[in-house]
């Protein structure tokens, strides 16, 4: 049985081509990494300074593919690219590679100990520890009725844990579309969103947990919402703000939440409710600034940035721009943007990572 979790041997690259910056002369970017096969599970660390993702091999049957099964390695692939700060006359990064999470020897022992959900191929529920290091959430080391695992939660410094009879995890492989954890900056609040057996996605804002797990509480992010509205089709999550408060969400369009006061009026657009179905029309990444005042985001135009007191758009870059095939992750102090382009028409799948300082 395969063990996702315990520490191996990891091989470290010195890249010297560098993070990739904006400039006006740039008028394309050369990928970080390459690779005939899938790259999932993209994720910054909360310091901003790793960005990992997984190179999978796909089953295809048929047209379809099997969103619980259709994922396997012949060995655990995971590549990192650390942001070497320390170096300051170089923008050199590291390339990490590894048959672990990369992000699981940052976090603490307790975490890693969590009882957790296994599949019978080994595969171990992920763990998403929060930016202060005392919560955890993860799916837990049970079955429901449903025959699903239910989402937990944990307190790392009492041990207390909360065990959800709300919301359950289908599969442990993806955990981008199976189980999609955001943190608030100050780790009051997270987003989770699950996508069940029938591909129907359920996206809840999680508050309360602080003082006692017993006050926790769980909101569906569609509640309040008419159900003729095509904002109920929207909601994919991409960032909180820093107390936890605003949800950034959207696919085709991009619209604030407010977790306080959820109905029709608490819906900010940033922008137009576009056609559903029109791969034209579409939001690849979101996130606010540090500051809280402004949004950027990656659309069709390329990154924008929205400013949230004068509601000016400005287009910061047009060269990567969003599309079906296109997934774009701002690190969580919003100076680089990491990318994820999965075409299935090409050969070749690709990771970059773009210096986007002084946008924000």
């Amino acid at each position: 049985m395969k063990s996702k979790y315990y520490v191996r041997l990891l091989n470290v690259l010195l890249i010297f081509s560098g993070v990739l910056s904006i400039s006006a002369e740039t008028t394309e970017y050369t990928p970080v990494f390459t690779s005939p096969h899938y790259l999932i599970n993209a994720r910054w660390s909360h310091d901003s300074t790793l960005f990992t993702f997984q190179e999978v091999h796909l089953i295809f049957e048929g047209d379809a593919v099997d969103t619980d099964q259709g994922f396997y390695t012949d060995a655990d692939t995971w590549h990192g690219y650390d942001i070497i700060e320390r170096y300051p006359h170089t923008q050199n990064i590291a390339l990490i590679s590894g048959n672990i999470w990369l992000l699981a020897p940052r976090l603490p022992p307790s975490a890693l100990a969590l009882p957790r959900a296994t599949y019978e191929d080994g595969q171990i529920s992920f763990v998403f520890v929060s930016p202060n290091g005392k919560f955890a959430v993860y799916a837990a080391d049970e079955r429901a009725e449903n025959g699903y695992f239910p989402l937990a939660i944990a307190n790392l410094q009492t041990g207390q844990t909360f065990v959800s009879d709300q919301v359950f995890v289908y599969a442990l492989t993806n955990f981008t579309t199976s189980y999609h954890v955001i943190w608030s900056g100050d780790s009051s609040a997270f987003t989770i969103e699950t996508t069940s057996a029938y591909a129907a996605a359920f996206v809840h804002h999680v508050t309360g947990y602080r003082e006692d797990l017993n006050d926790i509480t769980f909101t569906r992010l569609d509640s309040g919402i008419p159900p003729e509205d095509p904002r109920m089709n929207l909601y994919r999550p991409w960032a909180l703000s820093y107390d936890g408060t605003h949800l950034l969400a959207g696919s085709e369009s991009l619209f604030i939440w407010h977790s306080e006061k959820l109905s029709e009026d608490s819906i900010t657009m940033i922008q137009e409710i576009r056609p559903l179905g029109n791969p034209e029309n579409r939001i690849s990444g979101a996130t606010f600034t540090v500051d809280q005042k402004a949004v950027l985001y990656l659309d069709t135009q390329g990154i924008m940035r929205y400013d949230l007191t004068t509601g000016e758009k400005k287009l910061v870059d047009s060269i990567i721009k969003a599309t079906l095939d296109v997934y774009g992750y701002f690190s969580p102090d919003a100076t680089h943007l990491g990318i994820i382009e999965n075409q299935r028409d090409l050969s070749t799948r690709s990771a970059y990572v773009i210096d986007i300082k002084g946008q924000d």
